[in-house]
């Protein structure tokens, strides 16, 4: 008896360990080497620091000090253009983990005298290097472009341009964070890794569970992961950081692993439809203005923006309006953000929106034209399909201010003409109808 309750609290001190206590978990240590090609030293070493520098502002590596990485390769004269083997080795004098290792394979310019600028064009090549194995882990292949009136700047910008874009989210999807879940409380949970690991405020991590499967033919059982939920980032310890839940499609369990999403945001194409409760037109009729309210004015608008799902979105807006005799087209900004009525799947948003409206009316032989602007807030839902992955519904009620469009009206040359609308106000409110698809 005695037996079996020491074991059961040397169990209960173990799970105690596990879940809560903070471990120092040691982050790799990694070596910039400098670039090797057929180039001036200078943009050899060029390329070495922006990639060291990318490198920290990731946060997820010891780094070497450029300086001592120097001091070292020059006490065993080493050269950028060594054989694998001899980089490995290089690698563990270091007491490196990981090795990044590159080359310039293209560095060109050339005269462009249709603007009068150099072009200059480049190709790199980066190796990533397990030192213990031995092992090429990944190779990196970019090409990047630069122009300027200097021809060495040309040379520069293009370099620079071949370590932007995509490169540093191919090398997040490539040492993408992870952790075990060590706490649950509500829509709160805890895992491993920290500030340790580069883990910062905001960041995002999809829940897994590791489920088994029995192939009975082929005599094997395998496990695979399932995305159950999606949680951010709301603090962080050295060593532990802490998380909402966004949503999960399971109850969350301390057996469960998290891993980062590397790319959280997403473009978004938007088609919308909407109806306001009137307009007003004034009228030229026998030289008196007449007033007049019509019903129901419907638009067309097109967005393009980027969403991080289920908290903001920003766009770029272009609409038209449906008006007899006149045509107005619209361009504005446009934000919106969401709070959770049934999470990963029904939000209620709040938007606002302005921009600037032209209106065309055609005359007996030219066009006339007129600017204004336009204010409109409104509210509504926005329902998610398939999560952050699928399409998106969105509806709005919505009150807006303008576009006020008065004279001066302008004719193709500038001149002020007098058509026979005079004014038009959108001023009022209505609904809107939209689908998003993320790309």
């Amino acid at each position: 008896m005695v037996m079996k309750k020491s074991s059961i609290v040397l169990l209960l001190a173990m799970i105690y360990i596990f879940c809560y206590a903070t471990p120092s978990f040691a982050r790799e240590k990694v070596g910039v080497l400098d670039f090797g090609g057929k180039t001036p030293t200078e943009f050899r070493l060029s390329a070495g620091n922006k990639l060291f520098s990318i490198l920290l502002d990731l946060g997820y590596f010891d780094l070497i000090a450029r300086e001592e990485m120097a001091r070292v390769l020059a006490e065993e004269n080493f050269l950028a253009s060594q054989s694998v083997e001899e980089t490995i080795e290089t690698g563990r004098m270091l007491a490196a983990n990981l090795l990044f290792t590159g080359s310039i394979e293209q560095l060109s310019s050339h005269w462009d005298s249709k603007v009068q600028r150099y072009r200059g064009e480049a190709g790199i090549t980066v190796k990533i290097i397990q030192v213990q194995t031995g092992r090429v882990l990944h190779l990196l292949v970019r090409t990047g472009y630069g122009s300027s009136e200097n021809r060495e700047k040309s040379l520069h910008l293009a370099l620079e341009n071949c370590f932007a874009g995509d490169f540093m989210v191919k090398l997040k999807e490539i040492f993408a964070l992870n952790g075990t879940i060590t706490k649950v409380d509500g829509d709160i949970i805890c895992f491993f890794n920290g500030k340790d690991l580069g883990i910062k405020k905001g960041q995002r991590f999809r829940v897994l569970r590791t489920e088994f499967e029995e192939f009975e033919e082929l005599k094997i059982r395998t496990a695979f992961q399932r995305e159950i939920g999606l949680v951010e980032v709301i603090a962080v310890g050295d060593n532990l950081s802490k998380a909402k839940l966004i949503w999960n499609s399971l109850p969350i369990l301390l057996e469960d692993t998290v891993e980062e999403v590397t790319h959280p945001e997403k473009k978004l194409l938007s088609f919308e439809v909407g109806a306001s409760n009137k307009y007003t037109t004034e009228a030229l009729k026998k030289e008196t203005s007449v007033n007049v309210n019509h019903r129901y004015p419907l638009a067309l608008n097109l967005k393009f923006g980027r969403e991080l799902p289920f908290k903001h979105s920003g766009f770029l807006h272009l609409g038209v309006v449906g008006v007899p005799t006149v045509k107005v087209f619209n361009l504005g900004v446009e934000g919106c953000f969401e709070r959770p009525l049934s999470k990963g799947f029904f939000y209620f948003t709040l938007s606002g929106e302005t921009g600037l409206a032209l209106a065309f009316q055609e005359l007996s032989n030219q066009t006339a034209s007129c600017l204004g602007y336009y204010l409109k807030v409104g509210g509504g839902g926005k329902m998610y399909f398939n999560r952050e992955q699928g399409p998106r519904i969105n509806l709005r009620i919505f009150g807006q201010y303008g576009p006020k469009l008065t004279p001066p009206w302008k004719d193709n040359e500038g001149k002020t003409v007098t058509p026979s609308i005079q004014r038009l106000d959108f001023t009022g409110f209505g609904l809107e109808v939209g689908f998003s698809i993320p790309f």
